[in-house]
């Protein structure tokens, strides 16, 4: 339960930062569904200069109950990448009480993947140059769209403190959410760490001092995908907390930053 006050916490604390407006808001990436529900819209950033520009989807995190792409790690990520001239693309998707749980929340984010793709034209992106990217849940919905679109490849996936194995989502809040979330889906049948490896290069990211995530969920995901013929590297932060992405005058997160534009450079 700390764990989850710091993160909210530090969500709530001023920007720290100067953001960069969307190029695009309120894309949609998808027919608009009737009824309830998180719309499936998304927001673009694109640099200044001429294309083709790399590009990166990022996934938003919040516990699959919270959350949304103008939260504060999204709009600094966003405007870092920016200023390496990558176009961003931060779709929304729904969550638990608001349209959906894992199973449509995995589509949304797939189909936000897809559209982007698809839209390499109109936006003057590279096509052999589009990563993925997701924070805490967002990194499990996006390598779960990944494990969908095992046809594409991608430059890079980027998981930052992502929940990787839903059966060690026991006691505490894990054991409020996980039948939430995944209905009477088999927690194993569902998590990334048993998925077979993708076969694009993945990089995590992972913080010692995640009380939320433990970094040994990190470090069993990268074993058992090596082990299957994937190509994954972790990097890992000492006496990081989960969500360092949030508090931009950090340290951590001036390194974590550093790394993430490292991994995407890297051939």
């Amino acid at each position: 339960m700390r764990g989850i006050v710091r993160s909210v916490s530090s969500l709530l604390t001023p920007l720290q930062f100067a953001p960069t407006e969307p190029s695009h808001r309120d894309q949609p990436y998808r027919p608009r569904r009737a009824g309830r529900g998180i719309p499936p819209l998304a927001d673009v950033y694109l640099p200044s200069g001429g294309g083709p520009y790399p590009s990166v989807v990022l996934v938003h995190g919040g516990g699959w109950v919270l959350g949304h792409r103008g939260m504060k790690p999204m709009r600094y990520l966003a405007s870092k990448l920016l200023e390496q001239g990558y176009a961003v693309c931060i779709p929304e998707y729904r969550m638990v009480f608001r349209g959906g749980r894992l199973d449509e929340a995995v589509d949304d984010v797939t189909c936000a993947v897809q559209w982007w793709l698809e839209s390499a034209e109109r936006f003057g992106l590279d096509p052999k140059r589009v990563s993925l990217s997701g924070l805490s849940a967002g990194a499990t919905l996006m390598l779960l769209a990944a494990d969908r679109l095992k046809d594409v490849g991608f430059r890079r996936l980027l998981a930052v403190f992502g929940v990787y194995d839903f059966t060690e989502m026991h006691g505490g809040v894990g054991k409020l959410i996980r039948p939430l979330l995944l209905r009477e889906r088999d927690p194993r049948s569902v998590s990334p760490l048993y998925r077979e490896p993708h076969p694009s290069p993945v990089t995590l990211f992972h913080g010692t001092e995640d009380t939320l995530v433990p970094h040994s969920q990190a470090v069993a995901f990268r074993d058992r995908w090596n082990s299957h013929g994937g190509r994954v590297d972790l990097v890992t932060y000492e006496g990081l907390p989960h969500a360092f992405f949030n508090d931009a005058r950090s340290k951590g997160c001036r390194a974590a930053t550093e790394g993430m534009l490292t991994a995407l450079g890297l051939e």
